[in-house]
């Protein structure tokens, strides 16, 4: 049966039969769709998500390795028969479409096998997203949002720059007893820590309670309270999405003394309660904004509903006994349940080691809620922001660097495919070293783009000099074959120069007003920035048509005599 197609393949499509394309095809596929079972079956359990970095388990679980190996492999064996054949010496056709025809081929085959890693993650986030419905999903993510107030949050928000309520805190969730017995069992269990002694505050109604009530053992310096803001920005995507400040007027405070540079009219506070933040969107529901949550949180606070606040943490504890995270709000007391402590020693408490066991696991009951935040951004990611062609330019862009080197050794010879390869590593050492003589005189402006240019300026005129000489046979091949590979790259070189450009000619008309980094985000840059992202989409495309003028190149080189 083999050898019935084998030789129907040689006398009706010898470049099928030469590319060992049906063959090749078949195993690249069934490669790929091992992958994808590999990688649907790979996820078992929701504690996954929490042990595994699931972006990159192909690389961390040595799927990778594994998977790397086996395509060289193939690809070596494959090579041997496709090479071992040269079309230049045989009796093969040698038109430019025919040669067109291989070199998309090659490059067919090798993006097949470079698929795999998307392959694999494909298979692992439908699992991932098939373990919750949408509406489930939607209804916990709300949930999660509701409550984020109420639970522990990250060191880095423990300090003095902390969010505030703006409604009276000991008519909410802490009275003053526990807030006084707080103090004097941090003051106890800290004395130890001189330098640290000093309280931060998250409301200056706490400051006034100490003074009023510790008199002499409290410190008599009063400590400035400050409150962070966010500079709101009409039509960019701000963190309140098209607020109009005038009509929030829970999240502006007109008495605040704001600093000159920020204007009230157009400042925002960056949270109302401590990291009250939308955590995720509720795609069902997208009335539901961060300006919705902070209302919810505040009507709950100012109403001192401490029944419904109750609800929403025993709902929450059951979705955190669901995916098995310690996190018991039954055992906490009021007071704890508030992200911040009024009063807080600087003891990095997040990083305490009596959190971890001998293996860096959390303990059971250490209150984890990023570890359900983490399972929930999984799930978003799976099933809304999974994309097969995720990645797909770079794939490409290397596909074409392989077929590039496979396909030149095919064109040319053995010799001048070696020079070349040898050559590339000596030409990028000149380069370097030019760019850095250059230096030494304060010459490097653009360097890093001009020399670019300029070695491939110097390729295309050794290369057709060489085509209508006749002359310099292996020369001519080195940098065909060197002018052929940088024209790949030569496109997003020549943006990136003339982006780099346009800054500084920003720059200069700017004087000293502007920040150089502002210049990032004028239209103008921001413009050149998705011309180059869309260039790198097309890219590919641009250069297999500029290839195909190419071929004619390769063959007018193999028409010359040889040396």
């Amino acid at each position: 049966m083999i050898k019935k197609i084998n030789k129907y393949l040689i006398e009706n499509h010898p470049l099928i039969w030469n590319l060992k394309l049906l063959w090749i095809l078949g195993i690249g596929i069934l490669v790929n769709c091992i992958a994808f079972i590999n990688g649907y079956y790979h996820y078992q359990n929701t504690s996954q998500l929490l042990e595994e970095n699931i972006s990159a388990i192909f690389l961390n679980n040595y799927y990778g390795v594994f998977y790397f190996l086996f395509i060289v492999i193939i690809l070596i064996i494959w090579l041997y028969f496709y090479i071992k054949n040269n079309r230049f010496k045989s009796n093969y056709p040698t038109s430019r479409n025919y040669l067109f025809k291989e070199f998309l081929g090659v490059f067919s085959i090798i993006s097949l096998f470079l698929c795999v890693p998307n392959i694999f993650r494909a298979g692992l986030d439908m699992h991932v997203a098939n373990t919750i419905t949408d509406e489930q999903f939607d209804k916990d993510v709300d949930l999660i949002n509701r409550v984020s107030a109420f639970t522990l949050q990250q060191e880095y928000g423990y300090d003095n720059f902390s969010r505030n309520l703006s409604v009276p805190v000991f008519d909410t969730l802490v009275s003053e007893q526990e807030f006084l017995s707080l103090y004097t069992r941090n003051k106890k269990q800290n004395l130890q820590f001189i330098d640290i002694k000093e309280p931060y505050f998250r409301n200056e109604e706490f400051n006034d309670l100490l003074v009023n009530k510790l008199k002499g053992n409290y410190p008599v310096t009063k400590i400035s309270f400050n409150r962070t803001f966010y500079n709101y920005q009409e039509g960019k995507n701000n963190l309140y999405e098209n607020i109009n400040p005038s009509e929030s007027p829970e999240i502006i405070n007109p008495e605040l003394n704001v600093e000159a540079a920020y204007n009230i009219d157009k400042t925002v506070l960056y949270s109302l309660y401590n990291y009250s933040d939308i955590k995720f969107q509720v795609r069902s529901k997208p009335e539901f904004t961060h300006q919705y949550y902070d209302k919810e949180l505040i009507k709950i606070l100012e109403t001192n509903n401490r029944s419904e606040i109750v609800k929403l943490t025993n709902s929450y504890q059951q979705l955190l006994d669901k995916y098995k995270i310690g996190y018991r709000f039954k055992d906490k007391n009021w007071l704890d349940y508030i992200p911040q402590y009024p009063y807080y020693f600087i003891s990095h408490e997040l990083q305490n080691s009596e959190y971890y066991n001998g293996n860096n696991k959390f303990e059971k009951d250490y209150i984890n809620a990023k570890s359900l935040i983490d399972i929930y951004t999984h799930f978003e990611i799976a099933k809304y922001n999974s994309n097969i062609f995720d990645s797909f330019q770079y794939y490409i862009l290397a596909a074409l660097i392989i077929t590039l080197h496979i396909i030149l050794f095919r064109f040319s010879s053995f010799k001048v495919w070696l020079i070349s390869l040898v050559g590339s590593g000596i030409v990028v050492i000149i380069g370097t070293c030019l760019g850095l003589f250059l230096q030494v005189f304060d010459l490097n402006t653009y360097i890093q783009f001009i020399i670019p240019i300029l070695f491939y300026l110097i390729f295309i005129i050794v290369t057709f000099r060489g085509l209508k000489l006749n002359k310099n046979k292996i020369i001519t091949g080195v940098a065909l074959n060197w002018f052929t590979v940088t024209t790949l790259f030569i496109g997003l070189v020549v943006l990136s120069f003339y982006k780099e450009m346009r800054l500084e000619i920003l720059y200069m008309q700017g004087g000293e007003k502007i920040n150089y980094y502002e210049l990032y985000d004028l239209p103008e840059i921001v413009i050149i920035d998705k011309i180059i992202e869309l260039f790198f989409y097309f890219n590919p495309i641009l250069f297999i048509i500029l290839f195909y003028g190419i071929i004619q190149l390769y063959r007018k080189w193999q028409a010359m005599a040889e040396e």
